[in-house]
Parts: structure tokens; C-alpha cells; sequence
């Protein structure tokens, strides 16, 4: 289950990668439980807000 959690978690950063939105590589996701826990840096409010929008469509049931 360990691995899965991580394969999920790796591919949620990608997809903040590869968001031409966002091109974001400097967030960490920690899953706890049914939570998701996003740390690193954004610029702004509006950017962190899209942020937390691409990581809840990849990870669907999770608080963010």
C-alpha cells in the first residue's frame, strides 16, 4: 500500500509539473490518513488556490 501511496503522490506532483498553468516543481505532498498535506512555495494566493484544484482532481476523496 506504501508504494501505491507513493506512485499516487509522484504522479500528482508530475501533473503540477506538466500544468501549463503552472510548471510547479516546488511543492511537497505528505499523505496522512485521508488528507493531503502540500508544503513548499507559490507566489501567490490565485496560484496557490491552483495549486490545491490540480492536486484534488488527482487525488479524488482527500482533503486538501
Amino acid at each position: 500500500m506504501s508504494d501505491d501511496l507513493g506512485a499516487v503522490t509522484e504522479e500528482t506532483r508530475r501533473a503540477l509539473a506538466e500544468d501549463p498553468r503552472l510548471g510547479q516543481l516546488d511543492v511537497s505532498i505528505t499523505l496522512r490518513g485521508r488528507r493531503a498535506l502540500l508544503t513548499g512555495h507559490v507566489v501567490t494566493r490565485d496560484r496557490q488556490e491552483l495549486v490545491a484544484a490540480v492536486v484534488a482532481e488527482h487525488l479524488p476523496g482527500y482533503e486538501i
